[in-house]
């Protein structure tokens, strides 16, 4: 997992190594926070970048057995790259798409 450099590549590794689908993941999340808010899309935007698991990612760590200390840092990085303006998901999805606006 030390490969890992966004929060969605470590998230994407943990779940691939555990062999369980984006769904099953939501559903282990929702379970353990005793909600029913995420979907698999939820779990989609955070592997793609296009999201932050912003409050998620304790439960992601318990979940998918990613060490709290690692994840804490790659989130740092992550949020501190997406107030300097130089990740994905700083920028709109249809300016991203398009080009335009």
């Amino acid at each position: 997992m030390e490969q890992a450099y966004t929060p969605g590549q470590l998230i994407k590794e943990a779940r691939k190594s555990g062999r369980t689908s984006q769904q099953d993941v939501a559903d282990a999340l929702n379970a353990t926070a005793g909600t029913a808010s995420l979907g698999r899309h939820s779990v989609y935007r955070w592997e793609s970048g296009l999201r932050l698991p912003e409050e998620w990612w304790p439960v992601l760590c318990r979940v998918l057995g990613i060490p709290e200390d690692v994840m804490e840092t790659v989130m740092a990085r992550a949020v501190a790259l997406r107030g300097a303006g130089g990740a994905p998901w700083s920028r709109s999805p249809c300016r991203v798409a398009s080009g335009t606006r």
